[in-house]
């Protein structure tokens, strides 16, 4: 007996795996826990689906002792123990047991001290001699969850500021269900979070899977060039469309790689071969934006729209900003409205959000009229802040723990407090959260002032890393530093922070301020902090 010890073995997926440790073999079914005999020593352990595909494997170290071990595949099954409370009489309501512990992401663990493994506890105990309460422990797999179960464990270890954890989870349950196109955004995403060459290594997994598909490979290019391969990068598309001469995607694909002029222009001769590629139209759209060419952003916009409304989605902050700065403000309202019924329940909050600062902006009434409409299922308190408005009324449960409201709320006030919530929160809880224009602001003026965010809020930009460079060189003051071609609401908050640097002539900062003033013609975050944001200290 003391030569050997059992190793118990959780599957958090929704299908059956097959866990080897060392000669012994067993399948766990979704949810559940088993238990192998092995002999003291390192083994090698290993899980895997049903048709091979293996999810993970390593080398586990058993050594003799009397805790439970476990294998907790992946980390991806919520599994807990909690400390039982028994007392003689009821305690009174304001009493808290202990919290119990949760072990997601903990993938091979020990627990001392569990009477009541897998198996619910008993509803009565008997009490020691003159005892008022007794507690027993008992450990097991969270069930009920309002996602299954490897998903919610994602969820936990993101709001724990567990990248690397999450990431092993979310590529594990990737590969039980076989790879799907809906698995990339989240997977590559948390992959950047959690370094440049784990952000690399996923991308190259991907882009292999999804050979064909240009939101994966604008995504490959991100993620490589955050790990900074622009060069390998610019080299490898720069190829593709040459041997493609007559592919827009090719075109397309290389041009976004490019900057300046040679960006403008390419794209530009790509769009008058291929009239009616919505890649290309798209990158049109924003570099006419970008460049101050607001007509022709509106005319590229007008023919995307009608070939795609999700890719028209896309560059919708800078068509309203582009019709606004041509005086052109109810066209714009109106365009947002009606894309707005055009796309899928999903990708209509940036429509709501646009339509309720650009209504209040020109007092037209009922500026909240599309966020009410995506409201009618349940309150969104987010939502909501990103609109400037007030919050759901009656207000949902929980809202009060709510942090990104606050944080939208302290944006508006006080940088310095917006940066001192920001800086603990996860970065995957905020990220997703923020707006263009209120994640500009806050990450340049950390930048300006020396405070350090988590780098993995990276991973949630709403530019591109080279750009990203550029802006910060932009916002220190530093001579010579000029803004890239970036979204408007991007340039707007870059040149209102540079604006705040006291060490620049008094003219110069200024002529920052009118500019960020007619970069953001829709009033979003960026015209609320210039107009309540505190001088800069320097």
């Amino acid at each position: 007996a003391t030569g050997h010890r059992d190793v118990t073995v959780v599957n958090g997926f929704a299908v059956p795996v097959r866990a080897m440790v060392g000669t012994g073999t067993r399948e766990v079914a979704p949810g559940a826990a088993v238990t192998l005999n092995v002999p003291i020593g390192t083994h090698r352990a290993r899980a895997a689906t049903a048709s091979g595909t293996e999810l993970e494997s390593f080398e586990l170290p058993v050594a003799a002792g009397r805790a439970l071990l476990l294998w907790n595949v992946a980390g991806a099954a919520p599994v807990y123990d909690e400390v039982v409370e028994y007392f003689v009489k009821p305690p009174g309501e304001d009493h808290r047991g202990p919290k119990p512990t949760l072990h997601c992401g903990d993938r091979v663990f020990e627990v001392t001290g569990i009477d009541y493994a897998f198996q619910p506890p008993p509803t009565k105990v008997s009490m020691p001699q003159g005892a008022s309460r007794h507690t027993r422990r008992h450990l097991d797999v969270a069930t009920g969850l309002e996602a299954p179960q490897a998903d919610f464990c994602a969820t936990m270890l993101l709001d724990s500021h567990r990248e690397a954890d999450a990431l092993r989870v979310l590529e594990a349950r990737a590969r039980a269900r076989g790879l799907q196109r809906d698995d990339v955004g989240i997977l590559l995403r948390v992959a950047v979070a959690s370094g440049p060459a784990e952000g690399e290594r996923v991308a190259r997994v991907v882009r292999t899977a999804f050979p064909d598909d240009v939101m994966v490979q604008r995504s490959y290019q991100f993620a490589l060039e955050a790990a900074g391969k622009l060069p390998e990068l610019v080299a490898e598309y720069r190829g593709r469309a040459e041997a493609a001469p007559e592919s827009p995607t090719a075109q397309y694909l290389h041009l976004r790689l490019l900057d300046g002029a040679e960006q403008l222009a390419g794209a530009e001769a790509a769009l008058a071969r291929f009239p009616k590629d919505p890649d290309l139209l798209r990158l049109v759209t924003a570099l006419r934006a970008e460049t101050g060419d607001f007509g022709g952003a509106a005319a590229a916009y007008r023919t995307l729209r009608v070939l795609s409304a999700e890719q028209a989605a896309e560059v919708l902050p800078e068509t309203a900003a582009s019709l606004v700065r041509l005086g052109r403000g109810a066209e714009a309202l109106a365009e947002i409205a009606a894309l707005f019924d055009a796309l899928p329940l999903p990708s209509r909050a940036e429509p709501a959000v646009l339509y309720a600062r650009l209504a209040a902006l020109r007092g037209v009434s009922g500026s909240d009229a599309l966020v009410r409409r995506l409201e009618e299922k349940a309150p969104d308190p987010v939502l909501r802040a990103r609109a400037g408005l007030p919050p759901p009324s009656p207000a949902p449960k929980g809202a009060d723990e709510l942090v990104v409201p606050a944080l939208y709320g302290l944006v508006r006030k006080d940088p310095r407090a917006a940066l001192e919530k920001l800086r603990p929160l996860p970065p995957a809880l905020v990220g997703v959260q923020l707006d263009s224009g209120t994640w500009a602001l806050l990450y340049l003026e950390a930048v300006r002032t020396d405070v350090r965010l988590d780098p993995a809020l990276l991973a949630f930009a709403p530019v591109r890393p080279r750009h990203l460079e550029k802006l910060k060189s932009y916002v220190r003051g530093e001579t010579g530093a000029a803004l890239p071609a970036v979204p408007l609401v991007v340039r707007a908050a870059a040149e209102f922070v540079r604006s705040r640097n006291a060490a620049l002539p008094e003219a110069e900062r200024a002529a920052l301020a009118a500019a960020a003033r007619a970069d953001d013609p829709l009033a979003t975050w960026v015209a609320d902090a210039m107009a309540r944001w505190p001088a800069a200290a320097r």
